[in-house]
């Protein structure tokens, strides 16, 4: 084993040295591998028999059974000297400071040092140089120096990276002649695993096999590097990277060039930050003054010191917000979809859960890991619903618990649930309700409460979940109803007991803006506007565009790579980012864009967008109908018709 410089040669590092003020301390490069700056003396043994694995300095204390705290007092010479201990690693920078690097030398370990060097450490008394105790030197400095020559051995920042496995101490594993990788400073590289990243290439081949699937259909997922820029919305910048090609560097002779950062601006039109509440200056400010006052973390679960003042205001707001009496809030909407739908209903006796056909992937888990009775009725159909409904009080009897699990708004169709007519249904079977408006939130509503409040519905859903993370602008999810169902969820829901609350800044920048938007209803009939002009526009150009009854516009492709193909030209050629939606969020066939205005797109943007568009229909040849394999949910017995000419309406009024 040896003790690997932690600085590259010629970069100045702090020296090492021993001190006596009410203690001795050790300061040390291999502590520093561990971010430990110091450690007591006296407690040298118990921390040797802890971390020896990480420290053959220590590994050497551990094994020195009958140490005394008391014998390391009054030097630490004693130690080196009479318990005759040694640092596997004499001649590293520890021992000899810097003189390898420059003429100015500077003090290792254990040199001596004079009054000048020890100007600035009243505290610390000179020290005698100690001469160590080693075996086989001339064999470990050769085996170290086979390491540090190795052609692979790179370092950045002092931070070892990419070493082939050197045997490197005469007491280390055999290796086997089978091909190894990397390997850990902490048993000197010498211990590898026997598989790259530790993954036996069954594994990997396997994997490979399922990502190249998806790649040969078009359905691969890139992430499209965005900066967001404060007070610049919808405006952002692009990152990418450009590879230089390979060939031409071979013929040029030169070696294969970094590939090159390039940063565009573009406007975004997929953002879920509907009405751009996370640049909105308060919510900002909200956000800061809570890092200056309470720091960064929550410092634990809600049950163990995570309960931060922040978090308890903000749940009374969001309570408010719904008219509920009580409301919990999760580290994201799907975990509070989860949670709650996992553990309510394995609360009640005998409970069924009626899930709708379309409902989000967090809810589907939820239903799934609750692991009791369920039914799935189509989509938005109510006599489905009913069918349902009257089969289990005809099998079961009419006090069987029963809970009915849908979304408001339908995130890639834009279609809205018949929310009265489910409630009517719910009280008629004697059903719990359980409604997700994450893409409501915010947006609907006289208080920004969402579909049900606008539909004058809220009061007769038993529990509404949300999100923090769209239209408010910053990040988590909550519930929001009766005060013992609540209470319920929080005493027995694992995804909300065992994992850390949602840090203070976070809590007090998402309560400014539930807040705000209690009373901004200028906000929300500015994004209805936007949303109804680029409808209009859209439909005028003839492009396939689904008149939906919110504010989410599908533009609908119907090919997984020419979706692919045509964001692409969008971002590249015009600027535009557009993520392009495809299986599995939708059915096959039916990939599409999906286009959210807000506010903030002026009449400008909406203009060269459309026209952007046309020119990539006619670029790629895009067929300009609605696929035949669509079933827009926007149309149909229970779904109110579009009026292209009138705002899809935000509140509720008598």
């Amino acid at each position: 084993l040896f003790c690997p410089q932690t600085e590259t040669v010629g970069s100045s590092m702090s020296t090492s040295r021993v001190g006596q003020a009410t203690k001795q301390l050790v300061k040390c490069p291999f502590m520093r591998q561990m971010n430990m700056k110091k450690i007591d003396v006296s407690t040298l043994p118990m921390f040797a028999a802890n971390y020896s694995e990480h420290c053959p300095f220590l590994n050497v204390v551990n094994e020195q059974g009958d140490f005394n705290a008391e014998d390391a007092h009054p030097s630490i010479e004693h130690l080196f000297k009479e318990k005759n201990f040694s640092c596997p690693r004499p001649d590293c920078c520890m021992y000899k400071g810097e003189s390898q690097c420059d003429h100015d030398t500077k003090p290792g370990f254990f040199d001596e040092l004079d009054v000048e060097d020890d100007a600035d450490d009243d505290d610390m008394p000179a020290l005698q140089a100690v001469t160590p105790q080693t075996h086989n030197q001339p064999q470990l400095e050769a085996e170290y120096d086979s390491v540090i020559m190795n052609p692979h051995y790179q370092t950045a920042n002092g931070v070892i990276a990419d070493i082939e496995p050197q045997p490197v101490h005469n007491n280390a594993l055999p290796l086997s002649s089978s091909p190894q990788h990397y390997g850990s400073f902490c048993n000197g590289y010498s211990v590898p695993p026997k598989y790259q990243s530790a993954t036996p290439p069954k594994v990997r081949a396997e994997l490979e096999l399922k990502l190249d699937a998806l790649r040969e259909a078009g359905n691969y997922r890139e992430f499209i590097d965005i900066e967001r820029h404060n007070g610049e919305f919808p405006k952002a910048t692009r990152h990418s990277h450009i590879e230089t090609d390979q060939e031409y560097d071979k013929v040029n002779q030169v070696n294969q060039a970094a590939p090159h950062h390039i940063t565009d601006d573009v406007t975004v039109w997929c953002n879920n930050d509907y009405l751009n509440m996370g640049q909105h200056p308060k919510v900002v400010e909200s956000m800061i003054s809570a890092i200056q006052n309470s720091g960064c973390g929550a410092g634990g679960t809600r049950n163990i010191s995570g309960t931060t003042h922040y978090i308890t205001e903000l749940e009374s707001s969001l309570a408010d917000l719904h008219d509920k009496e009580a409301a919990l809030v999760f580290s994201s909407g799907f975990v509070a979809n989860e949670a709650a739908l996992s553990t309510l209903p394995k609360l009640l006796n005998n409970c069924h859960i009626i899930s709708d056909d379309l409902n989000h992937a967090s809810m589907i888990a939820g239903v799934r890991n609750s692991r009791l009775p369920k039914h799935i009725w189509k989509h938005n159909d109510l006599n489905d619903l009913e069918r349902i409904l009257k089969s289990i009080d005809d099998k079961h009897g009419p006090d069987t618990n029963k809970l009915i699990a849908f979304e408001s708004v339908y995130s890639m169709d834009g279609d809205i649930a018949p929310i009265k007519e489910i409630n009517d249904l719910a009280e008629k079977y004697g059903a719990i309700t359980y409604i997700d408006e994450v893409h409501a939130v915010g947006m609907y509503g006289h208080k920004g409460g969402g579909v049900a409040q606008r539909n004058g519905e809220s009061d007769r859903i038993t529990l509404i979940s949300g999100t923090l993370g769209k239209a408010f602008g910053v990040f988590g999810g909550y519930i929001a109803g009766p005060s013992h169902m609540i209470d319920a969820i929080r005493s027995y829901a694992a995804g909300f007991i065992f994992t850390t609350a949602i840090p203070p800044s976070v809590s007090a920048a998402a309560n400014t803006s539930v807040n705000y938007l209690k009373s901004a209803q200028y906000l929300r009939d500015k994004q209805q506007d936007q949303v109804l002009k680029l409808k209009n526009k859209l439909h005028d150009a003839g492009l396939p565009v689904i008149w939906s009854n919110s504010h989410i516009i599908p533009l609908m492709i119907g090919d997984a790579r020419k979706c692919k193909i045509a964001s692409d030209i969008l971002l590249d050629k015009f600027k535009i980012y557009v993520q392009p939606i495809n299986y599995p969020t939708v059915p096959k066939g039916t990939e599409r864009f999906r286009l959210t205005p807000s506010p903030l797109h002026n009449d400008e943007m909406i203009h060269y967008l459309v026209e952007a568009l046309l020119n990539v229909w006619d670029e790629l040849e895009l067929d300009k109908k609605i696929p035949d394999i669509y079933d827009d949910p926007n149309k149909g017995p229970f779904v109110d018709e579009v009026d292209p000419q009138i705002p899809i309406f935000s509140r509720f009024d008598v």
